[in-house]
């Protein structure tokens, strides 16, 4: 059985279409499920999201080891202080940016999730694989919230 690939995966230049092979044993072991080999990942952007999770990390850090209300006599308080100084330092250069750049790179990573799963007839459509994940971030991030949060 062969699949031809959607326009949005074939090259621009005047080759032919590009066409997989896929066999029925692979159909069968849901072969487009496989999670990424490590050298198909891209290096770079695993670079990217470590140093925006590490900038999250330094975001919160300040939350994990002090009480809140230490905060309000670090702003109200004295300017001329380390700790002013440094509260200000984190909020300027890592507060919005590494949540949006966490954001962004998000966002890349469900574009690169979308496009390496191919359609395959009498499979799973791309769009179920979509919200599974999403799904399954949302169940997370509320387990995570209520722990967090609640407790």
């Amino acid at each position: 059985m062969e699949i031809n690939l959607p326009q949005s995966f074939q090259r621009n230049d005047t080759s032919p279409v590009k066409k997989i092979s896929v066999t029925e044993h692979s159909l069968a072991s849901n072969e487009a499920t496989r999670p990424v080999a490590s050298e198909e990942r891209i290096q770079t952007l695993d670079m990217i999201r470590g140093f925006a999770l590490l900038g999250i990390l330094l975001m919160n850090i300040l939350g994990f080891g002090i009480d809140g209300s230490v905060f309000s006599s670090v702003i109200t308080g004295m300017q001329n202080n380390a700790d002013f100084r440094t509260l200000q330092a984190i909020g300027v250069m890592f507060d919005g940016t590494m949540r949006g750049l966490f954001s962004m790179l998000f966002g890349a990573g469900m574009i690169l999730f979308t496009l390496n799963k191919y359609q395959i007839p009498g499979g799973i459509p791309v769009v179920e694989y979509y919200y599974r994940r999403l799904l399954w971030l949302v169940l997370f991030g509320v387990i995570n919230a209520y722990i967090a949060l609640v407790w």
